[in-house]
């Protein structure tokens, strides 16, 4: 492998092997010089004292997808005809009061032209939409 150092990198396939061997050797094999520890065993000595901050995967309750973590969150009132407006749209609302707050988290699918709303009330999901993307003006920074 340091041969290839040595001769120079002559494609992308050689480049790749010497960045995984320097990467293996950074976690795996060199002590660090601020921490003075070898990566890896820090880390799982770490998780071991739960001392970190990394968290697992599991999505929060009440969340199903990532769809209602990763997404536009708006709040509607139900107006008197259980409905909400949303830019240009209307949607009617099922399990709701009359004037309570729904949130909507509205995200994209990718791929396709459309865009997916769930409505959510006291934490519980009570509704889905999917509408065309256009429809929905998207946020602008």
């Amino acid at each position: 492998m340091r041969t290839c150092v040595r001769d120079g990198i002559t494609t992308i396939e050689q480049a790749r092997e010497v960045l995984a061997w320097e990467v293996n050797q950074y976690r795996y094999q060199r002590v660090h010089s601020t921490i003075g520890e070898i990566p890896s065993r820090r880390f799982e000595r770490a998780i071991q004292e739960k001392q970190s901050l990394f968290q697992t995967g599991n999505l929060p309750k009440p969340y199903h997808t990532l769809d209602d973590i990763f997404c536009y969150r708006f709040k509607r009132r139900v107006d008197p005809y259980r409905k909400i407006s949303f830019r240009t749209l209307r949607f009617s609302i099922q399990g709701v009061s009359i004037r309570e707050e729904v949130e909507l988290r509205v995200s994209f699918i990718p791929t396709t032209n459309m865009a997916r709303i769930r409505f959510w009330y006291h934490g519980r999901l009570v509704g889905q939409q999917e509408v065309k993307a256009e429809d929905l003006k998207k946020v602008h920074f």
